[in-house]
């Protein structure tokens, strides 16, 4: 008969069968206990004033407190009520992994990272060992085919330093940096260039890239909204960057995301992450991620999702927690949306200090608003002046503008450099006051003034990092409900300048939110 890997109908297997001796032993003790009870405990008459609960229950007086404390979890029945943690499933063949080498799969399979693989991983590893046996059907064959690990790598050293060389190559090919940011403490920080992010994705999918919303120019206004190109912004600053220039101009939309819930634990020492490194790598390559060939490391660093990115940022740091930045590309017209990761932003923890939530919440916008800016500071030069590209053989001066910024609450205030919770003015776009919003005088509230409310920012920004004129920092903030800092994508074309859409390009991560209202 096959072999089945379902439980049995009724869910439990038959438990293995217990000793003679240990039944004898529990019998034994089971027999002492109730014999000390039912010879040594005096049952207490019932007194007045006790509820019908208390009543309904015995009390009994006992020749020690030992024996009290007996009878009292003895009552609770738990021991009794005990059952297997686990059943065979129908059919079990226990102890298959019987040699050396099998035992050993087994010990990793078990014990790496602590807490062994899940079920998924382990069916990816499964894959993984078929590959490298040799054994998986289709697999293509090399002149190595049946070579072993110790022919290529004698030494852990040798291997170790080939992942480390590897990844170095494709970490720089990838274009990643890192930088120390001090903001009250020391902290650091992961990112690319994402103007060369766009040059790359414009240069891979070029065949699929529109760039006007109209046939080589703007499109009229309509009430078409089937791509992000057909959205106002996009058509706004596309009229604007084509006004008065002689040659082909064009805009380069982008959309960015950053959730601080979405944790990636960067690793920590460099052996654990090389122990893993392969079967990780594998993995991917499994699920699509990678084809193989001599770059598949930098196909990997730029375009696998952020969980294996965070591994690999574990290499270059100590152990701890990060939180991505993703871009898109709106131009792109392929039939897939490809998010690309561009920076990590440490989580910056609350320290044991006066005034700590405040502190941290200073420390946490002064290390976004510097990653975000660092990230984005050539794309922040090129959309002032342009970067010329080329596309289905037409040439055009490219203008990058980021139209949205996807986010959760607590990051949008965050990003914009606004207070937060119950102050005068919470609403991101204009400036109604607290008493009211959700009523109706809402919608007659003045829109909030780019220009006038990051002058304010910046004021208050030089007030604060010299020290000096604290009631007017105080009346500063208090106007506008700023923080203290400035946006640093402020200096953004497009966000700061003409048609100021700073405190218009804020949208909600709705799966996020409607997840976190759920729970």
């Amino acid at each position: 008969m096959a072999d089945s890997e379902s439980d049995s109908p009724s869910g439990r297997a038959t438990p293995p069968c217990t000793s003679h001796s240990e039944t004898t032993s529990d019998s034994a003790v089971q027999s002492q206990l109730r014999t000390l009870l039912e010879l040594t405990r005096i049952l207490v008459p019932e007194s007045d004033g006790g509820g019908a609960a208390a009543n309904a229950v015995p009390e009994y007086l006992y020749s020690s407190v030992g024996l009290h404390v007996r009878a009292l979890y003895e009552a609770l029945g738990d021991a009794q009520r005990a059952e297997h943690l686990v059943h065979r499933r129908k059919r079990a063949k226990p102890g298959q992994f019987n040699t050396v080498r099998l035992r050993a799969l087994q010990r990793f399979v078990l014990q790496v990272g602590g807490a062994g693989l899940s079920e998924r991983d382990q069916a990816f590893l499964y894959d993984f060992l078929d590959v490298w046996d040799g054994t998986k059907a289709g697999m293509a064959e090399d002149a190595c085919h049946h070579k072993t690990l110790r022919y290529h790598f004698p030494s852990v050293k040798a291997f170790r330093n080939a992942l480390r060389d590897d990844l170095d190559d494709a970490a720089l090919n990838a274009g990643w940096n890192k930088v120390q940011l001090v903001e009250g403490g020391v902290a650091y920080e992961a990112f690319r260039d994402v103007l060369q992010v766009i040059r790359g994705l414009l240069k891979r999918k070029g065949d699929n890239m529109q760039l006007s919303s109209g046939v080589w120019g703007p499109a009229p206004p309509r009430d078409k909204r089937e791509t992000p190109m057909d959205g106002d912004a996009f058509k706004l600053c596309d009229v604007l960057v084509m006004k008065n220039r002689e040659e082909l101009a064009c805009v380069l939309g982008l959309h960015v995301f950053s959730d601080s819930s979405q944790l990636s634990w960067s690793g920590g020492t460099l052996w654990l992450f090389s122990l893993q490194f392969p079967f990780v790598l594998l993995s991917s390559m499994l699920r699509g991620h990678l084809h193989p060939g001599h770059t598949f490391l930098t196909r990997l660093l730029f375009r696998v999702p952020g969980t294996l990115l965070s591994g690999l940022i574990g290499c270059l740091y100590s152990a701890h927690k990060l939180y991505p930045v993703r871009v898109r590309l709106v131009n792109d017209f392929s039939r897939t949306v490809e998010w690309v990761t561009v920076a990590y932003i440490p989580v910056v923890q609350k320290l044991p200090e006066p005034a700590a939530d405040e502190r941290a919440r200073i420390r946490r916008c002064g290390i976004l608003q510097r990653v975000l800016y660092t990230a984005f500071t050539n794309v922040i030069g090129r959309s002032h002046i342009g970067f010329h590209v080329r596309v289905k053989d037409h040439k055009a001066l490219a203008f990058p503008r980021i139209l949205l910024y996807i986010c959760d609450q607590p990051d949008e205030r965050a990003v914009l450099n606004l207070r937060g919770g119950q102050c005068a003015h919470p609403c991101t776009s204009c400036m109604a006051k607290i008493d009211v919003i959700g009523a109706p005088q809402a919608l007659n509230g003045a829109d909030r003034s780019v220009i006038n409310t990051l002058t304010n920012q910046v004021e208050l920004y030089e007030h604060t990092r010299r020290q000096r004129q604290r009631r007017r920092r105080l009346a500063l903030g208090a106007l506008d409900s700023t923080s203290g800092g400035v946006p640093g994508l402020a200096a953004m074309a497009g966000l700061g300048t003409a048609p100021h859409m700073l405190y218009n390009m804020i949208g909600f991560d709705v799966l996020h939110v409607c997840s976190t209202s759920a729970s």
